[in-house]
């Protein structure tokens, strides 16, 4: 006897790339990445959004998350993403998808550190969502 499999044809991955270009004093001169938003939130710290809620979006698992300074960074070396991505289910930033990013010092001991270089920082993350017809239609 067979088993039948329900499949969700609404399932998909969602690439998320994005770019932010910093200055010699770490803040944020331009963002590039459709729909993302970032805004510095103290020493090497980066708080991205992803308005998810209004593009039907529901944030099933994260399959892969990398991010990487290039450019001229000094002090702040590298990049590591320390929370999220995850998904806001209440109040005004329902459906919303964030994730935080910071520069760090050195890998031997990483400490949040603001790159005193002019750099960018990329993120790419990949998601299993689905998307809800329902808000958003196909």
């Amino acid at each position: 006897m067979s088993t039948v499999v329900a499949q969700d044809l609404n399932e998909g991955a969602l690439y998320i790339n994005c770019e932010l270009d910093l200055d010699t004093s770490a803040a944020i001169t331009a963002t590039r990445g459709t729909g993302v938003t970032a805004v510095k939130n103290g020493t090497g710290q980066y708080d991205f959004t992803l308005k998810g809620g209004s593009r039907g979006i529901q944030l099933v698992q994260v399959l892969e998350r990398t991010c990487d300074l290039s450019g001229t960074p000094a002090t702040a070396f590298w990049a590591k993403i320390t929370s999220g991505p995850t998904q806001s289910t209440s109040g005004t930033t329902a459906g919303d998808i964030t994730w935080t990013v910071k520069t760090l010092s050195n890998a031997g001991t990483p400490a949040a550190a603001d790159t005193t270089g002019a750099c960018q920082l990329s993120v790419a993350i990949c998601l299993r969502v689905i998307r809800d017809p329902a808000s958003a239609p196909l």
